[in-house]
């Protein structure tokens, strides 16, 4: 054993010093390359496992075909328009449902936080909710690139599953429409698109109606002259109507994470209709 361990060591040794380099290859029963000369497929035959798993910090990606991963970062702040009505502090949103925001995200990623991101910090950058946020084509911003769970403070910036470090994309360094939606809000989109790379650049969402798609009609105005995503969208279809008031009639009266809570405080309660989904009724998202 002695014997073998030292020659591997020596081996492993002498292929450092010569610096020598290998290219990645793919060694399978079956497999080809495609191409229409626009788009490139390659696949591989007999793989088992080929997934990317990711909880929002950490990347596993599976199978024969790697490609080189590249994280950009996204670092952006919005409002939620709820969450200020309760605020005591202009600019910064209620916190009010942090103690009962589930560690599985609400979104179809279900990316999960360990508990200790809720915990009161004492400061703004408490956690106050999920958020779903996406990446657009730059060149048709219908076309989703990408997209993943996020987290979002009380100061409005959106975090990654740690709760602090902005959120991640494995995507190439490019230009991209950003979108922002939350379960009971309408969704926003950026106006342009944003250069997002490895660089951490910071874009605030929430200090001009320019900024957002729609403009005044895609924000509300909010305290200390800033502007929030409107609040109303019960059902999740981008628009407040009649149709979510009513539902959450039905659900008024009780308590919980529910998305019938309007202003964000743990009750659902007639405040939620009159004073959040009432005054937005008949708006709609402008994406």
């Amino acid at each position: 054993m002695r014997k073998i361990t030292f020659f591997l060591a020596a081996v492993l040794t002498a292929g450092s010093l010569m610096a020598q380099s290998i290219e990645r290859q793919v060694v399978a029963s079956a497999g080809s390359t495609i191409s229409n000369g626009s788009i490139t497929m390659d696949f591989t035959v007999g793989e088992l496992a080929v997934s990317t798993i990711s909880n929002g910090s950490i990347t596993l990606t599976q199978g024969f075909q790697q490609g080189d991963a590249i994280m950009i970062l996204l670092n952006a702040r919005v409002l939620l328009q709820g969450a200020m009505l309760n605020s005591a502090v202009a600019a910064e949103m209620t916190d009010a449902i942090r103690t009962i925001v589930p560690t599985t995200s609400p979104y179809t990623d279900m990316l999960t936080v360990d508990a200790g991101v809720f915990n009161d910090n004492g400061n703004s950058d408490n956690i106050v909710d999920w958020v779903w946020v996406e990446l657009r084509d730059a060149n048709d911003a219908s076309i989703m690139v990408d997209a993943r769970s996020a987290l979002i403070q009380k100061d409005g910036d959106i975090v990654d599953v740690d709760g602090v470090s902005p959120i991640t994309f494995e995507q190439p360094a490019d230009n991209y429409y950003a979108v922002v939606n939350h379960r009971n809000h309408l969704g926003i989109r950026t106006a342009s698109t944003i250069a997002l790379s490895t660089t951490n650049t910071f874009i605030d969402l929430s200090s001009n109606t320019a900024s957002v798609a729609g403009g005044t009609n895609a924000l509300a105005s909010v305290s200390g002259g800033k502007f929030a995503l409107i609040v109303g969208d019960y059902n999740g279809d981008g628009q407040v109507q009649n149709t979510d008031i009513n539902a959450m009639r039905a659900l008024l009266g009780t308590a919980g994470y529910d998305a019938a809570d309007m202003n964000m405080d743990g009750q659902i309660q007639l405040t939620d209709i009159n004073l959040a989904a009432r005054p937005n009724n008949g708006k709609g998202e402008q994406f």
